[in-house]
């Protein structure tokens, strides 16, 4: 009786453990155009710790200061490179932009 208990007891942990974790986990897809644009305000609303993101398409420039990059001018990042932060401010200040003519698309996950 106390192995089953003991049993039940270890799996409801385990469970509720991967159902909060699940909780906390957000995705988007994020298509940077011709005009800044930053991470979508609800899927960071919550404290997130992390930020990672993969760019598909086309090359993009990004800034996390605040300002608005523009085609010419912040961070270059190029197609299939990665972005990640741990710092709150920074992704909250997150903004891109694309270098061309062609629109770049961001896979991103929040946790």
């Amino acid at each position: 009786m106390i192995r089953r208990t003991v049993l039940v007891f270890l799996l409801i942990s385990l469970f509720g453990i991967a159902i909060c974790q699940a909780a906390g986990l957000q995705y988007e897809t994020i298509t940077v155009a011709n005009t800044a644009i930053g991470f979508t305000a609800s899927k960071i609303t919550t404290p997130v710790s992390e930020a990672v993101c993969t760019l598909e398409t086309a090359q993009i420039r990004f800034r996390v200061d605040g300002t608005d990059p523009t085609s010419s001018e912040g961070h270059l990042l190029e197609t299939g490179q990665k972005w990640s932060s741990v710092n709150a401010v920074e992704i909250g200040n997150f903004r891109a932009v694309r270098t061309g003519a062609v629109s770049g698309v961001l896979r991103c996950s929040y946790r």
